[in-house]
């Protein structure tokens, strides 16, 4: 983005990464274990900040991607929730802004519907680069998916935060069809 600033959707798919990136820093269990109880809550706060940034970049760039009137409008909204959670965060007790995990887990299925969906449909029409799309949103969404069951102890498994490890096939696919 800070070579080509004409291009809102690299500076969107920039946000997505770094908080992609911040994520494991705050969300790992070897990271709260070995915190005390004072800065756990910081790291928590901390979290749900990137969260709501990552849905906000992450609206965008699906805004930018395939641009349509009312997704743009879903857009803003979800900007306004990110300002009031923000507000909440750094005001308000911590159970009031654990409230907003549910928010959170909506927004981000949406988001991941509203991706699939418009890839698939542009790789039925034979788009080769919508069809890298939904193979880098299908990898980022079962990262999501595997997260929020792992986050609410759905999962019956052990396992750590998948989201990590295929964030880097969402940003290898994006990227390259970006800088194309």
């Amino acid at each position: 983005y800070i070579l080509d600033r004409r291009k809102p959707k690299l500076l969107m798919f920039s946000i997505v990464c770094l908080g992609l990136a911040i994520r494991p820093f705050l969300a790992s269990p070897h990271l709260i274990t070995i915190t005390s109880f004072s800065n756990w809550e910081f790291m928590v706060r901390g979290e749900f900040l990137n969260l709501f940034l990552l849905l906000a970049a992450g609206y965008w760039l699906l805004y930018y991607m395939y641009p349509n009137v009312w997704f743009r409008r879903v857009a803003l909204i979800v900007d306004v929730m990110f300002l009031a959670v923000l507000l909440l965060v750094i005001a308000a007790p911590f159970y009031i802004v654990a409230y907003t995990d549910p928010l959170i887990d909506i927004l981000a299925i949406i988001l991941l519907v509203y991706a699939v969906s418009m890839s698939l449909r542009g790789a039925v029409r034979k788009n080769l680069d919508d069809l890298i799309y939904l193979i880098a949103m299908f990898s980022v969404g079962i990262g999501i998916i595997a997260d929020i069951f792992t986050g609410k102890a759905y999962s019956e498994s052990r396992q750590v935060y998948v989201l990590s490890v295929l964030m880097i096939v969402f940003i290898f696919l994006q990227s390259s069809l970006l800088i194309k």
